[in-house]
Formats: C-alpha cells, structure tokens, sequence
C-alpha cells in the first residue's frame, strides 16, 4: 500500500489499495467484484401468450406479466443461492423496447450458474393458480 500527499495536504491511495483493505477488514466482499452474466427465461411461460411491444399499456402490462413470472419462478425454485438473482431487464428493438425475465448471476460462484441454467433449462410451459389469479385469469 502507498500513500501520497498531495498539493493540498491531503492523502491518497490507489483504488485498488483501499479495495483491499476493504477485502481485507471485511467491508468489502469480493462478490461486489465478481463479474456477473445472466440467462434470459422469456417474458412469460413458454406456453403462454405475452403483450407485444407496440401494444397499447405495453410498459404496465409487461411489468405486471414479468412480475408474475418472478413470483412464479420463486415458488418454482424456492432456494435461489447467493449470487443469483430473478431480474427484469430491457432490450432494445425495432418497435421500441421489450422487457423479459433473467437469472443474474455472478460467474465466479459455481452454485450460482449452475442455478442459473438449471432455471433456464426448466422453465415451466404455462401459468400455476397463482400467477393467474395475480393476473386476473383465475379460471
């Protein structure tokens, strides 16, 4: 570690120094370091219709179809690790800009991707009870 004294009287340091002693002292995890990736799981079910982009309430209606899906994936896969994450995240597009369900994930916790693709690879196809009675399609 170095320290410096500037024009003013003042020390410095490196970034990375008081990163470290961050680290170091435990004020700092290291997974605010780690890089993170995600998985896109879709809008919605596989199975189940979503609002397009262009339509009218596009940006109330998907909010409220990508947060029954979170709800819906929680209590799919009740036991989400640290360093995963279900998240909404917008892409950009032709018409305008579209929103759909991600696992976030920090690339360096093995638990965490593997949580990340098992989500992925197991999406359910349709609406439970719960996410249609969150939509208003209780049947």
């Amino acid at each position: 570690m170095k320290l410096t004294k500037t024009a003013s009287g003042k020390y410095k340091m490196s970034k990375k120094d008081w990163e470290n002693i961050g680290k170091q002292t435990g004020w700092i995890t290291s997974q605010l370091f780690s890089r993170t990736d995600y998985v896109t799981v879709g809008p919605t079910p596989s199975g189940e219709n979503c609002v397009q982009v262009g339509e009218e309430d596009y940006e109330q209606r998907s909010r409220v179809e990508t947060r029954a899906y979170i709800n819906q994936l929680r209590r799919q896969f009740p036991n989400v690790p640290e360093g995963a994450k279900f998240a909404i995240k917008s892409f950009p597009h032709d018409f305008g800009t579209y929103s759909e369900v991600v696992v976030k994930y920090l690339e360096d916790n093995e638990e965490a991707v593997n949580f990340a693709f098992e989500v992925e690879n197991n999406t359910p196809e349709y609406w439970d009870e719960q996410a249609k009675i969150e939509l208003g399609i209780a049947s």
